[in-house]
């Protein structure tokens, strides 16, 4: 995806200790989500997930999360 598809896109990789990462933010973009290694905690909205490593959650434009 990306402007020659009418979709922004960024890719990045977190490397973050239990409880670190992201603060609550927000993106005018559909995000997703990888867990590479060990397990991360994503909240999308109101919603906390463990996501397992290979795990992949798609979070909606606009919608608040903590990862």
């Amino acid at each position: 995806m990306g402007a020659d598809q009418g979709a922004p896109f960024s890719a990045y990789i977190v490397t973050a200790k239990p409880g670190q990462g992201p603060p609550l933010h927000t993106h005018p973009y559909v995000e997703v989500a990888f867990t590479i290694e060990g397990t991360a905690t994503i909240t999308v909205g109101e919603e906390a997930r463990a996501v397992q490593a290979g795990g992949i959650v798609v979070i909606p434009a606009n919608t608040p999360i903590v990862s």
